[in-house]
């Protein structure tokens, strides 16, 4: 038992390493292209997508064996996808304030609303 958890440190070390080195790698990278216009709305959408559909996991990760719950993922993904691409494109300077208070409202919802189907499949 102990050999899985110090792996499991190891794993999480350099994935806490990987990260802390591709963040402010890829802004030396845009910093020294000379990016005039900064993506943000773009990484933003990145940023949210991971939180909600990566990290909105945690709690729906006891169904994870379940074949509708990742058509239901990939259905929900695929919808916010449609919606925020589209919408984001539209906007020359985004609101990044109203879309942060957005990104917790879109979590909760994607959280019921898989809670609830997968929960009357299995009921």
């Amino acid at each position: 038992m102990r050999n899985r958890k110090t792996g499991h440190l190891l794993r999480d070390l350099l994935l806490y390493i990987g990260i802390s080195v591709v963040i402010p790698g890829f802004v030396v990278v845009v910093a020294l292209c000379g990016v005039r216009e900064f993506p943000t709305r773009w990484i933003f959408l990145v940023a949210e997508t991971a939180l909600v559909f990566g990290y909105g996991l945690k709690p729906l990760w006891g169904h994870r064996h379940h074949r509708g719950f990742w058509l239901l993922w990939t259905a929900l993904l695929g919808a916010h996808t449609l919606v925020a691409v589209p919408v984001l494109a539209m906007l020359n300077s985004p609101p990044l304030l109203l879309l942060s208070l957005l990104c917790p409202l879109e979590f909760l919802l994607v959280t019921l609303v898989m809670l609830r189907v997968l929960d009357k499949q299995q009921g």
